[in-house]
């Protein structure tokens, strides 16, 4: 039996799900366009395995949506903007969230691991790779360790984003290890291209060269920008394993 509570900690609004007796917590990030509630609808392949979830609202979803960031890829202007503004507020926030979350009494104790989709696979990378948050394991699904393509012009109109398209969380690649990571992407993606997710696994393979089976990854044959049930049981198997 899984229960939920709807929270708010350290100002962000979340849902927490856990089975009776879990063995670990997987902080699950939900992608551009999101929320708490889609996420939390996924979640049953974790639970199984004995997996509590947590669930919050990026910056700009869901609870705390605002009505200028609309983060329809169609506005490419006003998607673009709205991703990295979000991405960097969450990258700031969420090591307060999981250190108030690992305190808890229904937590306390057990190992931290990361889900993310699409751009909360993205910020997943960037607090690994600056040694931000270091979960147990990670299942990082159609996303990658390189920010959304972007035209020359929004990045120079935006210098303070400059720095993750000069230097995105892959070159950092000595940063993650020993972290367990897995990518989990559909071959006909064409939000994050499939090559984006190979280029990531290539940046990252030196880094885990003496660490056999630390570093993964498997791609959906007629996938695009979605997750497939077997793709989160991918992900909830890889997770439980890493808990052990």
């Amino acid at each position: 039996m899984t229960t939920k509570e709807r929270l708010y900690l350290e100002g962000v609004p979340l849902v927490l799900a856990r089975p009776e007796r879990p063995r670990g917590w997987v902080l699950f990030l939900h992608g551009a366009g999101g929320s708490k509630e889609r996420t939390a609808r996924l979640a049953a392949p974790f639970h199984e395995r004995g997996l509590a979830t947590v669930h919050p609202d990026a910056p700009l979803h869901g609870e705390r949506a605002e009505a200028r960031w609309r983060f329809d890829p169609r506005d490419r202007a006003n998607y673009l903007e709205g991703v990295v503004r979000a991405i960097a507020a969450q990258v700031a926030e969420l090591p307060a969230l999981a250190e108030a979350l690992a305190a808890r009494d229904e937590l306390a104790g057990l190992p931290l691991l990361a889900a993310g989709a699409s751009m909360g696979g993205y910020v997943w990378h960037e607090l690994i790779s600056r040694g931000l948050l270091r979960p147990q394991a990670a299942a990082i699904l159609i996303s990658s360790g390189f920010p959304l393509d972007a035209p020359p012009s929004f990045v120079e109109a935006h210098p303070e984003w400059a720095e993750a398209y000069q230097n995105p969380p892959v070159t950092r690649a000595a940063a993650y290890p020993p972290t367990p990571i897995l990518h989990l992407h559909g071959a006909r993606d064409p939000v994050v291209p499939l090559a984006r997710m190979q280029e990531t696994v290539k940046a990252l393979r030196s880094a885990y060269k003496e660490r056999d089976g630390r570093l993964a990854h498997a791609v959906f044959e007629g996938v695009g920008h979605e997750l497939p049930e077997v793709m989160l049981e991918q992900a909830a198997g890889w997770l439980a394993h890493w808990s052990r």
